[in-house]
């Protein structure tokens, strides 16, 4: 956040693991950074649209973060911007669906099935559904 007010243009800059300032506010679920984003979204869709889209090292998007961490709204904010990221699979072929699931998340599933309710007929690398 520092850096962003520093220079709400380095929010484009990724840390060493691929991670964007977006990426972590999401995990850390610090909606306030991800709200204040319409100028962060705008600059980062401006300068680096990628980032958006991109996933970390480890294969987790900002908002694969925000569903494993159960940040419900950080999940809406990054869906009514995005609603197409729900769509896409990690390594294992998992949705943000199936990370939330994974880790119990509920209020981000509920964000998630309000926004894209088909997202729940995704199956993973092994054929499953998130439920």
């Amino acid at each position: 956040m520092m850096l962003l007010e520093a220079d709400r243009y380095r929010g484009h800059d990724l840390n060493t693991l691929g991670e964007s300032p977006l990426d972590m506010a999401a995990r850390e679920g610090l909606v306030q950074v991800v709200q204040c984003a319409p100028d962060i979204v705008e600059i980062l869709m401006e300068k680096r649209a990628d980032l958006i889209d991109m996933s970390a090292s480890v294969g987790n998007s900002a908002l694969r973060y925000a569903a494993q961490k159960n940040h419900s709204r950080a999940v809406e904010i990054l869906l009514d911007r995005r609603p197409e990221l729900a769509y896409t699979r990690n390594g294992k072929r998992q949705s943000p669906l199936h990370v939330a699931a994974y880790h119990g998340s509920r209020d981000a599933i509920k964000a998630l099935l309000r926004q894209c309710p088909d997202v729940a007929e995704m199956v993973d690398a092994d054929g499953y559904n998130a439920f």
